[in-house]
């Protein structure tokens, strides 16, 4: 009694779909765009091109020192967003598959101010993950249909 997955996807989340580098960073920051999903703020891009070797969907998580003085609080906050969207990024691998773009980036930023449950953050990332894939079919229709009518 094998369940199937409703996504062709693990639900792994490796290495390489985890989002460093100072370079890699920055440019999410500086041409991102964002919304927020309360606790969190969700900044993304969408890329058109992937360096060789690098996967489709890239994300990281951000918790402020400003937020929690005590690192195993951050790392709690951390962990519990990761795991609720590795959970949920496989509907996001299939938007970003359905679309023209080849990649995307993600950033997850906790901006409450007391420590959540899993069951708030599974909340809020849902919620996310549903504007991210509203989002991503939005750009697409918006850069890739004007070019498509000339």
């Amino acid at each position: 009694m094998a369940e199937t997955l409703s996504h062709s996807q693990s639900y792994k989340f490796p290495k390489a779909q985890k989002l460093w580098g100072e370079t890699s960073v920055d440019l999410l920051f500086t041409k991102g765009t964002g919304f927020s999903r309360f606790p969190l703020r969700v900044v993304y891009l969408t890329k058109s091109e992937l360096r060789a070797g690098e996967a489709p969907l890239r994300m990281m998580v951000s918790v402020g020192k400003k937020r929690f003085k005590r690192a195993v609080k951050r790392n709690r906050v951390k962990r519990l967003v990761r795991e609720a969207w590795r959970l949920r990024k496989g509907e996001v691998e299939d938007a970003i598959a359905a679309s023209p773009f080849k990649g995307l980036y993600v950033a997850f930023v906790f901006i409450g101010k007391e420590l959540p449950t899993m069951g708030q953050v599974e909340a809020s990332v849902g919620k996310s993950v549903q504007k991210l894939v509203a989002a991503v079919a939005a750009d697409a229709a918006c850069q890739y249909g004007a070019d498509d009518a000339q």
